[in-house]
């Protein structure tokens, strides 16, 4: 399956990890009549907009210090109508003049795949919550492995089916991912780092997991 891909890097600016939320919230803060930026329903009037539970479109991250925005299909539309047109982006406040951006836009591959490709999470990737990490912390190091390759061929699954491309072969994967503390909306929960093995073809900079709009769990191909 072929994906209309964007990125845009915003390389002058130098932003914290922890950022991508406040990016996310000042772009949709900005373009509030754009669900892909959001994901709630602005067909509600109510002051609770529904939230869509469907893999984002655009995601926000910073990767190695610079802010990134991608996005797919619609999203992708939509980003390139407005985004590449802002010359400020305020975070906490302080605004950040946009000199130079990066921009990469392209078809890319997805899906099931001849190869096997091998992946690095850039980002924690946040698959276990705080009530069945007790669980996870009580298998032995074998079912712990197969516990965090079940989770990721679901998190594949279900981004798969939110861009409608139907899994018609198995997902096979290895990882190999190390635990880290992660501190997500003032909340301490365990996230994991390392690289992992699929013969799944996903875009780079995508995420898999919880809150990939706000950066986590983003993925990059191990070349």
């Amino acid at each position: 399956m072929d994906l209309q891909y964007l990125m845009i890097k915003y390389i002058d600016l130098h932003l914290k990890m922890r950022d991508g939320t406040k990016l996310r919230g000042y772009f949709a803060n900005k373009y509030k009549d754009l669900e892909v930026f959001h994901n709630h329903d602005n067909n509600n009037n109510n002051e609770n907009k529904k939230f869509h539970f469907r893999y984002p479109t655009v995601q926000f991250k910073v990767i190695d210090g610079n802010p990134l925005i991608v996005a797919i299909n619609e999203g992708a539309n939509a980003l390139k109508d407005v985004v590449l047109y802002e010359d400020t982006i305020k975070i906490d406040d302080k605004n950040y003049s946009v000199q130079r951006a990066e921009l990469s836009s392209k078809s890319v591959n997805f899906g099931i795949s001849n190869e096997i490709h091998t992946y690095e999470f850039k980002t924690p990737w946040m698959s276990l919550n705080q009530n069945n990490y007790p669980d996870y912390l009580a298998l032995d190091d074998i079912d712990k492995e197969e516990k965090l390759k079940s989770v990721l061929i679901g998190n594949i699954l279900s981004m798969s089916k939110s861009i409608d491309y139907k899994v018609e072969e198995k997902i096979k994967v290895s990882a190999d991912l190390k635990p880290i503390d992660l501190n997500f909306k003032d909340i301490k929960m365990k996230g994991f780092k390392g690289t992992f093995k699929t013969n799944f073809d996903i875009p780079d900079y995508l995420g898999l997991g919880k809150s990939v709009s706000r950066g986590l769990g983003t993925i990059i191909k191990v070349k």
